[in-house]
């Protein structure tokens, strides 16, 4: 396994390498972006799927070592614990947690924006004054509950409540 993910990251290594060379004025770099990485660190401690995910996290590690090709995820706070105590992970979260960048849930008035901003790429739509402080109003009550405990749960709800808005307008 770490030599097909050597030859992986070789082969991604030129190819950024070559476009890099053919002009650009700033280096280029490739960035394989991970939601939701805290699934992977599940099935890596699950027995029956562990080996089908042991050869990227190979993969990950050499990346970590390489200048051109990075390797960047999202985990869930919960899991942070779970995926240190991982024999592969844990050295590699060592060497990289400096890089950690907690997301927080936005504030109202950036809410309220990222509200808002699909609906005025539609022509003619929008979300009125009313739905708006409503919407706001229900994120901060779900937060409040939470103690801030489960914050990232409300983001999707957002999601879905505006992606229905959308599909009626």
């Amino acid at each position: 396994p770490v030599a097909r993910g050597d030859w992986v990251l070789r082969t991604l290594d030129e190819v950024v390498a070559q476009l890099e060379a053919e002009g650009a004025d700033l280096p280029f770099r490739l960035v394989i972006g991970i939601d939701q990485f805290e699934e992977i660190v599940d099935m890596l401690f699950d027995e029956a799927r562990r080996e089908q995910w042991s050869s990227f996290v190979d993969f990950m590690t050499l990346a970590s070592s390489g200048q051109r090709v990075f390797v960047m995820s999202t985990l869930r706070q919960r899991r942070l614990e779970k995926m240190r105590e991982h024999p592969k992970l844990g050295p590699l979260w060592e060497k990289s947690y400096r890089n950690e960048y907690e997301l927080k849930v936005p504030s109202n008035k950036d809410l309220r924006r990222i509200m808002e901003r699909p609906f005025e790429l539609i022509r003619h739509s929008f979300l009125s004054d009313g739905l708006l402080t409503h919407l706001l109003s229900q994120v901060n009550d779900i937060q409040a509950k939470e103690l801030g405990r489960f914050a990232g749960r409300v983001m999707p709800l957002v999601s879905v409540v505006l992606r229905q808005i959308h599909e009626r307008v």
